[in-house]
Protein backbone atom coordinates (compact mmCIF):
# COMPACT_ATOMS: atom_id res chain seq x y z
CA UNK A 1 0.00 0.00 0.00
CA UNK A 2 1.70 3.13 -0.63
CA UNK A 3 0.60 5.96 1.71
CA UNK A 4 1.78 8.66 -0.65
CA UNK A 5 -1.18 8.54 -3.53
CA UNK A 6 -3.89 10.76 -2.96
CA UNK A 7 -7.26 9.72 -1.90
CA UNK A 8 -9.74 10.10 -4.08
CA UNK A 9 -11.69 12.82 -3.49
CA UNK A 10 -12.80 16.07 -5.44
CA UNK A 11 -9.70 18.40 -4.42
CA UNK A 12 -6.69 18.00 -2.19
CA UNK A 13 -4.94 20.60 -0.97
CA UNK A 14 -1.94 18.83 -1.33
CA UNK A 15 -2.22 18.75 -5.50
CA UNK A 16 -2.98 22.37 -5.59
CA UNK A 17 0.16 24.53 -6.81
CA UNK A 18 -1.41 27.37 -4.93
CA UNK A 19 -0.26 25.62 -1.59
CA UNK A 20 3.34 25.00 -2.65
CA UNK A 21 3.27 28.46 -4.05
CA UNK A 22 2.21 29.73 -0.39
CA UNK A 23 5.75 27.72 0.86
CA UNK A 24 7.58 30.27 -1.25
CA UNK A 25 5.65 33.24 0.66
CA UNK A 26 5.83 32.16 3.80
CA UNK A 27 9.66 31.47 3.44
CA UNK A 28 10.36 35.26 2.50
CA UNK A 29 8.25 36.50 4.89
CA UNK A 30 9.64 34.43 7.78
CA UNK A 31 13.18 35.36 6.42
CA UNK A 32 13.51 38.50 4.87
CA UNK A 33 12.38 41.00 7.76
CA UNK A 34 13.76 39.63 10.86
CA UNK A 35 16.84 38.72 9.01
CA UNK A 36 17.42 42.87 7.90
CA UNK A 37 16.48 43.72 11.60
CA UNK A 38 19.65 41.55 12.78
CA UNK A 39 16.92 39.53 15.39
CA UNK A 40 18.45 36.24 15.91
CA UNK A 41 15.50 34.95 18.27
CA UNK A 42 12.48 36.47 15.72
CA UNK A 43 14.71 35.02 12.52
CA UNK A 44 14.85 31.49 13.97
CA UNK A 45 11.45 31.02 15.69
CA UNK A 46 9.52 32.44 12.38
CA UNK A 47 11.47 30.38 10.47
CA UNK A 48 10.62 27.36 12.51
CA UNK A 49 7.15 27.79 13.19
CA UNK A 50 6.23 28.75 9.95
CA UNK A 51 7.82 25.73 8.26
CA UNK A 52 6.49 23.39 10.88
CA UNK A 53 3.00 24.92 10.54
CA UNK A 54 3.57 23.99 6.78
CA UNK A 55 4.46 20.68 7.53
CA UNK A 56 1.63 20.05 9.57
CA UNK A 57 -0.89 19.67 6.34
CA UNK A 58 1.14 16.53 4.94
CA UNK A 59 2.12 15.17 8.18
CA UNK A 60 -0.97 14.83 9.59
CA UNK A 61 -2.23 12.90 6.21
CA UNK A 62 0.52 10.63 6.44
CA UNK A 63 2.12 11.74 2.91
CA UNK A 64 6.06 11.78 2.96
CA UNK A 65 6.92 12.69 -0.82
CA UNK A 66 4.66 16.10 -0.19
CA UNK A 67 6.93 17.40 2.87
CA UNK A 68 9.44 16.63 1.06
CA UNK A 69 9.28 18.74 -1.36
CA UNK A 70 8.07 21.64 1.13
CA UNK A 71 11.19 21.03 2.78
CA UNK A 72 13.21 20.93 -0.84
CA UNK A 73 11.26 24.36 -1.68
CA UNK A 74 11.70 26.42 1.67
CA UNK A 75 15.54 25.35 1.65
CA UNK A 76 16.01 26.22 -1.35
CA UNK A 77 14.50 29.71 -1.37
CA UNK A 78 15.92 30.19 2.32
CA UNK A 79 19.67 29.52 0.80
CA UNK A 80 18.71 31.73 -2.07
CA UNK A 81 17.63 34.40 0.42
CA UNK A 82 19.89 34.50 2.94
CA UNK A 83 23.05 34.30 0.71
CA UNK A 84 21.45 37.47 -1.25
CA UNK A 85 20.58 39.73 2.20
CA UNK A 86 23.98 38.18 3.46
CA UNK A 87 25.86 40.16 0.25
CA UNK A 88 23.50 42.98 0.47
CA UNK A 89 23.46 43.53 4.32
CA UNK A 90 26.52 41.73 6.22
CA UNK A 91 26.31 43.42 9.41
CA UNK A 92 22.32 43.16 9.61
CA UNK A 93 22.71 39.10 8.73
CA UNK A 94 25.56 38.83 11.67
CA UNK A 95 23.24 39.45 14.18
CA UNK A 96 20.37 37.41 12.91
CA UNK A 97 22.69 34.55 13.22
CA UNK A 98 24.03 35.09 16.83
CA UNK A 99 27.41 33.87 16.42
CA UNK A 100 27.33 35.47 12.64
CA UNK A 101 30.73 37.51 13.48
CA UNK A 102 32.81 34.54 15.09
CA UNK A 103 31.49 32.40 12.19
CA UNK A 104 32.49 34.46 9.53
CA UNK A 105 35.84 35.25 11.47
CA UNK A 106 36.41 31.05 11.77
CA UNK A 107 35.12 30.28 8.26
CA UNK A 108 37.92 32.58 6.75
CA UNK A 109 40.46 31.51 8.86
CA UNK A 110 39.55 28.12 7.88
CA UNK A 111 39.82 29.06 4.01
CA UNK A 112 43.01 30.88 4.37
CA UNK A 113 45.31 29.59 7.40
CA UNK A 114 43.88 26.20 7.16
CA UNK A 115 42.47 25.91 10.95
CA UNK A 116 39.78 23.25 11.51
CA UNK A 117 36.33 24.26 9.84
CA UNK A 118 33.92 25.98 11.77
CA UNK A 119 30.96 23.88 13.37
CA UNK A 120 32.14 20.81 11.91
CA UNK A 121 33.55 17.22 13.49
CA UNK A 122 37.26 18.69 14.29
CA UNK A 123 36.50 21.83 16.02
CA UNK A 124 32.79 21.61 17.38
CA UNK A 125 31.69 17.91 18.09
CA UNK A 126 29.19 18.06 20.59
CA UNK A 127 27.28 20.86 18.70
CA UNK A 128 28.09 18.94 15.54
CA UNK A 129 26.58 15.65 16.85
CA UNK A 130 23.51 17.73 18.49
CA UNK A 131 22.89 19.23 15.16
CA UNK A 132 22.48 15.54 13.85
CA UNK A 133 20.36 14.29 16.81
CA UNK A 134 17.88 17.48 17.07
CA UNK A 135 17.16 16.77 13.65
CA UNK A 136 16.32 12.85 13.69
CA UNK A 137 15.41 12.17 17.44
CA UNK A 138 14.51 15.85 18.19
CA UNK A 139 11.94 15.58 15.29
CA UNK A 140 10.91 12.15 16.83
CA UNK A 141 9.69 13.28 19.82
CA UNK A 142 8.55 16.89 18.76
CA UNK A 143 6.52 15.72 15.69
CA UNK A 144 9.19 17.39 14.14
CA UNK A 145 9.46 21.08 15.44
CA UNK A 146 12.80 20.67 17.42
CA UNK A 147 13.98 18.26 13.83
CA UNK A 148 13.16 21.89 11.67
CA UNK A 149 14.56 24.29 14.43
CA UNK A 150 17.92 22.65 14.03
CA UNK A 151 17.33 22.42 10.25
CA UNK A 152 17.01 26.30 9.63
CA UNK A 153 19.93 27.05 12.16
CA UNK A 154 22.07 24.89 9.52
CA UNK A 155 20.88 26.13 6.63
CA UNK A 156 20.97 29.64 7.52
CA UNK A 157 24.61 29.22 8.51
CA UNK A 158 25.38 27.65 5.36
CA UNK A 159 24.07 30.53 3.42
CA UNK A 160 25.93 33.41 5.48
CA UNK A 161 28.55 31.41 5.37
CA UNK A 162 28.84 30.72 1.54
CA UNK A 163 27.96 34.80 1.10
CA UNK A 164 31.03 35.51 2.98
CA UNK A 165 33.64 33.42 1.30
CA UNK A 166 31.90 34.57 -2.04
CA UNK A 167 32.47 38.19 -1.22
CA UNK A 168 35.82 37.52 1.14
CA UNK A 169 37.39 35.45 -1.67
CA UNK A 170 35.70 36.40 -5.13
CA UNK A 171 35.75 34.66 -8.19
CA UNK A 172 36.27 31.05 -9.15
CA UNK A 173 37.92 30.29 -5.68
CA UNK A 174 35.09 32.15 -3.78
CA UNK A 175 32.37 30.44 -5.38
CA UNK A 176 33.98 26.97 -4.98
CA UNK A 177 34.74 27.54 -1.52
CA UNK A 178 31.26 28.48 -0.75
CA UNK A 179 29.96 25.26 -1.98
CA UNK A 180 30.76 23.28 0.75
CA UNK A 181 29.76 20.08 -0.68
CA UNK A 182 29.68 17.97 2.80
CA UNK A 183 27.04 20.46 4.30
CA UNK A 184 25.13 20.72 0.98
CA UNK A 185 24.85 16.36 1.13
CA UNK A 186 23.92 16.64 4.93
CA UNK A 187 21.08 19.24 4.23
CA UNK A 188 19.96 16.94 1.89
CA UNK A 189 19.75 14.37 4.15
CA UNK A 190 18.03 16.47 6.56
CA UNK A 191 15.59 17.34 3.91
CA UNK A 192 14.40 13.30 3.52
CA UNK A 193 14.86 12.06 6.96
CA UNK A 194 13.23 14.80 8.96
CA UNK A 195 9.44 13.83 7.68
CA UNK A 196 10.20 10.28 8.63
CA UNK A 197 11.04 11.24 12.43
CA UNK A 198 8.29 13.19 12.47
CA UNK A 199 5.23 10.93 11.48
CA UNK A 200 5.25 8.90 14.75
CA UNK A 201 3.81 11.48 16.26
CA UNK A 202 1.15 12.15 13.86
CA UNK A 203 0.43 8.15 13.10
CA UNK A 204 1.51 6.03 15.62
CA UNK A 205 3.38 4.01 12.81
CA UNK A 206 7.17 3.93 14.27
CA UNK A 207 8.29 2.20 10.72
CA UNK A 208 6.75 4.49 8.43
CA UNK A 209 8.55 3.06 5.71
CA UNK A 210 7.87 -0.38 5.63
CA UNK A 211 4.82 -0.62 3.42
CA UNK A 212 6.24 1.41 0.72
CA UNK A 213 9.34 0.59 -1.63
CA UNK A 214 8.91 4.28 -2.13
CA UNK A 215 9.54 5.26 0.90
CA UNK A 216 12.10 2.93 2.19
CA UNK A 217 14.19 4.05 -1.24
CA UNK A 218 13.49 7.57 0.22
CA UNK A 219 14.58 6.93 3.43
CA UNK A 220 18.06 4.92 2.48
CA UNK A 221 18.75 7.36 -0.18
CA UNK A 222 18.12 10.46 2.28
CA UNK A 223 20.71 8.52 5.14
CA UNK A 224 23.33 7.49 2.31
CA UNK A 225 23.58 11.54 1.99
CA UNK A 226 23.70 12.75 5.28
CA UNK A 227 26.56 9.92 6.12
CA UNK A 228 28.22 10.78 3.00
CA UNK A 229 28.48 14.28 4.39
CA UNK A 230 29.54 13.46 7.27
CA UNK A 231 32.13 11.06 5.77
CA UNK A 232 33.33 13.94 3.72
CA UNK A 233 33.07 16.39 6.48
CA UNK A 234 36.15 14.44 7.89
CA UNK A 235 38.78 15.02 5.27
CA UNK A 236 37.64 17.20 2.36
CA UNK A 237 37.26 20.63 4.47
CA UNK A 238 41.06 20.68 4.55
CA UNK A 239 41.71 19.83 1.11
CA UNK A 240 38.98 22.00 0.14
CA UNK A 241 40.70 24.87 2.07
CA UNK A 242 44.23 23.84 0.35
CA UNK A 243 42.81 24.19 -3.21
CA UNK A 244 41.07 27.34 -3.40
CA UNK A 245 42.37 29.16 -0.21
CA UNK A 246 45.90 29.99 -1.87
CA UNK A 247 43.38 30.90 -5.35
CA UNK A 248 41.84 33.33 -3.00
CA UNK A 249 44.83 34.57 -1.53
CA UNK A 250 46.49 35.35 -4.91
Amino acid sequence: MNHDKAPNAAYSLLNDPAYYGAVILFVALATILPALLGSAWFLLSAQTIALWLLLLVPLRRNRVRPAVIVLTIWVAIQIATIFTLSLLAPNSLELALGDGFRYREALLTWLYAGTALPASWFSQPFQHLLEVLGVTVGALVSGGLVGVWFLMRAVNHLAFGGAMLVQSAGGVAGFMAALQPWALLRIAGYVGLLPFFALPGYTGDWFPWRHSPARRRLFLISGALLLGGLTLEAFLPALWAGWFGPMAGG
